[in-house]
């Protein structure tokens, strides 16, 4: 009598890995255009299209985007919420956090900009400290040594805090301060579409700060920086990656 036991075992295992279930995987993100950009409507912007191609070229994993804040973040982060954080920075306030990178192919930074016409001024931008400044609560700034506690800012400069990179750059646009540090990814957005604004800025040639994005992952993520790594490689050579930067006028850093 033939010994089915082994055809049996193939069948089952087979039978396993078809009804197996997706391991799911939750990318955290905050208010932060152009990758989140939250809206009335609904969130979307560059995380959300990612986390919704990752699901497009993966069986094993099943992706899905949990909002979260930038003061929240971090706690949100120990708590292990999420299991990664996209578009972030090791220098960031995750110095003391155990975790994995994952470099990401997009370059991004800040610029100082004025408002026109003063801030053509020659000079206009050498000395903050005589100026008055939008910065966006929670965020890390080089100019200030990553400084982001209220009552120090304060002692240095004088400035006004806003929630997100919108509310610093339409204070601006009305005249609130004389300078603020924007992020050059969400000035591209935001001028992209509202280009009849880009003749009242200035946008200097001083930078606070550049920088290589990357992914965080907290050290219980059912997914491995090697196979996250894998995965964002996939999306770069198909093509994918590249469609949705483009989308919102990034650009991958070759």
């Amino acid at each position: 009598m033939r010994n089915t036991a082994p055809m049996l075992f193939a069948l089952l295992a087979v039978c396993q890995s078809v009804l197996a279930k997706p391991v799911e995987v939750i990318i955290g993100g905050y208010q932060f255009p152009p990758y989140v950009i939250e809206t009335a409507e609904g969130i979307n912007g560059v995380v959300p299209e990612i986390t919704a191609a990752l699901n497009k070229i993966s069986d094993r994993y099943q992706f899905s985007f949990a909002p979260t804040s930038i003061e929240n973040r971090y706690q949100a982060f120990a708590r292990h919420r999420f299991d990664i954080i996209l578009f972030e920075n090791p220098s960031w306030g995750w110095e003391q956090f155990d975790k994995a990178i994952v470099k990401l192919k997009v370059a991004d930074g800040e610029v100082f900009v004025g408002h026109m016409p003063e801030a053509a001024k020659p000079g206009y931008f050498d000395d903050l400290s005589e100026k008055s400044l939008l910065l966006v609560r929670g965020y890390h700034y080089e100019f200030n040594g990553f400084e982001t506690r209220e009552a120090e800012l304060r002692q240095r400069y004088r400035l006004e805090l806003v929630p997100d990179n919108r509310a610093a750059l339409e204070g601006l646009l009305l005249n609130r301060a004389d300078i603020a540090p924007i992020s050059i990814s969400f000035l591209g957005w935001y001028l992209h579409q509202h280009p009849q604004k880009a003749a009242t800025l200035k946008i200097s040639n001083r930078w606070d700060q550049h920088y290589r994005h990357v992914a965080l992952l907290h050290p219980q993520s059912p997914i491995s920086a090697s196979d996250l790594e894998a995965l964002m490689h996939t999306l770069e050579t198909n093509g994918m990656l590249e469609t949705i930067l483009k989308r919102y006028q990034l650009n991958l850093a070759r």
